[in-house]
């Protein structure tokens, strides 16, 4: 499962995302790690490597929406209820992918958190 790690693009980090995609989850979602191509997100529900979804990433005070996401991989977490990790790729940022990489990069400097060393 690491695979997906190992191929998704960009400098990932943790610090304050909100990620809200309904079809996922009922409720918005905090990340494990971010970067601008994608996520790894944690829910309750277990989903299919291929699936799509429409969701939104808010990070600081800017909201990118009606973003198009693929679950790329998938690992059973384990407990009761089961729960289960994903990684997500986003397809459809465009010219946003570069904003929202900046974004992050600022956060991680303000906030003083280094990026994860995948």
């Amino acid at each position: 499962m690491s695979e997906g790690k190992e191929r998704r693009g960009g400098a990932r980090h943790r610090i304050p995302v909100v990620i809200d995609a309904l079809s996922v989850s009922g409720f918005p979602l905090v990340p494990d790690d971010v970067s601008a191509g994608g996520f790894c997100l944690v829910t309750a529900r277990e989903p299919g490597v291929g699936e799509t979804f429409i969701c939104s990433i808010q990070t600081g005070e800017e909201l990118f929406g009606s973003c198009l996401a693929e679950v790329v991989w998938v690992r059973a977490k384990g407990g009761t209820p089961p729960l289960w990790s994903m990684g997500i790729s986003v397809k459809s940022l465009g010219s946003d992918r570069a904003r929202l990489a900046t974004l992050l990069q600022e956060l991680t400097a303000c906030l003083g958190l280094a990026m994860l060393p995948y």
